[in-house]
């Protein structure tokens, strides 16, 4: 894909700069800084999310329910390094306050995923968010900002892919969440519209609610959602 710099206008969060460069993608929200893992120390990063997903507390709902070992989150580091390093631009970020530098969370990304293809209607070609925040800075509303990101950086790069290109995309943006965090299914909610009402087993047999959103099509006139570019697109060297 070629390098280029986007600017997405929301009617929630305001503008994300949108920012490609080689393997390495960059999203910028007034508040947060959202990095692809390949530009990072890893090592760093390790220690910085095992302190957020090894914390009991910040993970009572998120996957298993169960604190993430220092080994588990070393190899979802290293796997999604690796995998932005080869192109993949469908994998997670870290987010960091802007102001601080502070991280507060990660927002996965995930494409192909196949978890829905039997729930409700079925849900098939989709794409994933998942995201996290860490507890000291929950009720900022970053919750809400991560899922919005998520949800335009997939429309985004969905759109941009079907023009001109014979690669496969997603159809729908999906996430779930547990039944009993009521926070997060009204973010999803009010991000991805969409629910299916039953109740599935995912992550070791933990119960989950799915969300959705069908993407839009490519569009070419400028509205509220469009992506505008705002520099010139530059081939890879």
């Amino acid at each position: 894909m070629q390098a280029r710099t986007d600017l997405i206008k929301t009617k929630n969060i305001g503008t994300i700069n949108v920012n490609i460069s080689k393997h390495a993608v960059t999203l910028v929200t007034d508040r947060l800084t959202f990095k692809s893992y390949n530009q990072m120390d890893s090592a760093q990063l390790i220690n910085q999310l095992y302190g957020m997903l090894g914390n009991p507390r910040n993970v009572e709902m998120f996957c298993e329910g169960e604190p993430w070992s220092q080994s588990r989150v070393k190899d979802y580091v290293d796997r999604y390094t690796c995998q932005w390093s080869q192109g993949n631009l469908y994998a997670p970020f870290a987010v960091f306050d802007s102001a601080t530098q502070e991280l507060i969370g990660n927002l996965g990304i995930y494409y192909p995923v196949h978890t829905y293809e039997e729930i409700g209607r079925g849900h098939r070609n989709v794409a994933e968010i998942g995201y996290i925040v860490d507890i000291k800075h929950w009720g900022k509303g970053f919750g809400l900002e991560m899922a919005t990101v998520g949800k335009k950086y997939i429309n985004n790069l969905a759109r941009q892919l079907n023009v001109g290109s014979t690669q496969e995309v997603p159809v729908e943006v999906t996430a779930s969440s547990h039944p009993d965090n009521e926070a997060s299914k009204k973010i999803l909610k009010k991000v991805l519209k969409g629910r299916e009402d039953v109740i599935f087993k995912k992550h070791n047999g933990n119960p989950r609610l799915m969300f959705f959103k069908p993407i839009k099509p490519p569009v070419h006139e400028a509205s509220c959602d469009s992506v505008k570019p705002s520099l010139s697109s530059m081939r890879h060297a």
